[in-house]
């Protein structure tokens, strides 16, 4: 899955819901188009979960695009000023658990809203609803 294949699905779709399974490393976000009494068309599956970050939420969370990476050289770049803004409170062997292991790196671009960072250990899962 790449940025371009994600931002087509997903594209200016409003987070419905957001559920997230600690015990299970599994985080599900609903989306669709608003006003919310409408049904979610699509659910996103982030399985294995290493690392979430949320932040800006609103009361309508349109996302514009998910960038995505599988290349922690990559994901460094982009995200440089949250990992030097977030040190102190990130685990001390947080970059260089990154750095070698195979990990999927997706942040979001929103339109509106709701932001996020999460890291797994394997691809995302979208479908239809």
């Amino acid at each position: 899955m790449n940025t371009e294949k994600l931002t087509e699905l997903i594209g200016d779709l409003t987070i419905f819901d957001l559920n997230i399974d600690f015990k299970n490393k599994s985080i599900i976000m609903n989306l669709g188009y608003l006003p919310f009494e409408k049904n979610a068309i699509k659910k996103i599956t982030f399985n294995d979960v290493f690392w979430q970050d949320f932040s800006s939420f609103h009361k309508e969370n349109i996302q514009g695009s998910i960038e995505y990476t599988n290349d922690f050289n990559i994901f460094l770049e982009h995200k440089k000023d949250y990992i030097e803004k977030n040190i102190k409170y990130l685990p001390i062997d947080f970059l260089e658990t990154l750095k070698n292991s195979q990990h999927h790196y997706y942040y979001s671009k929103p339109t509106l809203g709701f932001e996020f960072l999460i890291i797994t250990q394997t691809e995302i899962i979208i479908s239809d609803l």
